[in-house]
């Protein structure tokens, strides 16, 4: 999952453009914590790099609360956390 900042250039929108968007249902997002991030298969579906198949069936519970949904749980946190820290290892860029 990407941060806002870091879709920015990619998408070619301005920062505040992107928010609004992730606000009014255009682009779906995660909010983690007070970090709002943008899955990998949006970012491909905006860049048109994977076909829009629509909306498709909702995402599972587990998987973090959509923008306004209040703030995730402290496992689902850590959860995100180590599933991105695996990823980032898997990648070669460990912290």
């Amino acid at each position: 999952m990407g941060k806002v900042p870091e879709a920015v250039p990619l998408l070619r929108v301005g920062r505040n453009q992107l928010y609004a968007a992730i606000n009014a249902g255009e682009i779906k997002a995660i909010r983690i914590g007070r970090s709002i991030r943008i899955p990998r298969s949006e970012l491909a579906r905006l860049l048109g790099l994977e076909p829009d198949q629509g909306a498709g069936p909702a995402p599972p519970k587990d998987e973090g609360r959509p923008i306004g949904g209040g703030r995730p749980t402290r496992e689902r946190e850590r959860a995100d956390h180590k599933a991105s820290v695996a990823d980032a290892r898997e990648r070669g860029q460990a912290s």
